[in-house]
């Protein structure tokens, strides 16, 4: 029986896929100094760009927080949620969610005016590590090797 059961469980680990559930385009910019974050389980994402369904939501740039459009508004409850659901202590006796990583995942088209008012928000919150997300340029990491 018990054979049975864990068949099951690594079949179901096996086809199931995980994804980001985006309801914006972002085609990030490219970064000459990349480097991966320290700790990816403490960290929310703060997705800003193009709706996907432009004949719904428009082509005006749009923020993506907890898999729905949403307001810059939105932005300061949407950290104190994540601040809650992470708040645990870690190995050094501090607290994780004092050490939450806010990712930004912003479309290189988007106006810089609507990064910064996120970034008023997130400042607001008292989320002050930020994270740009950024793809590593092909061509400089060519020319370093």
């Amino acid at each position: 029986m018990s054979d049975i059961i864990f068949m099951l469980l690594f079949f179901f680990m096996v086809i199931t896929s995980m994804r980001e559930n985006t309801l914006v385009t972002t085609n990030v910019p490219m970064g000459t100094e990349v480097a991966k974050l320290e700790d990816p389980s403490n960290a929310c994402t703060v997705y800003i760009g193009v709706p996907e369904d432009k004949q719904k939501y428009g082509t005006n740039p749009r923020i993506q927080v907890n898999d729905q459009l949403s307001k810059k508004d939105d932005i300061i409850p949407f950290i104190e949620m994540q601040r809650s659901q992470h708040s645990r202590l870690m190995e050094d006796g501090t607290n994780a969610a004092d050490q939450l990583t806010t990712i930004i995942k912003a479309d290189k088209t988007v106006p810089m005016g609507l990064i910064n008012d996120v970034k008023q928000e997130l400042r607001q919150a008292g989320a002050l590590r930020l994270f740009y997300n950024a793809a590593e340029d092909a061509k400089r990491k060519q020319q370093q090797q």
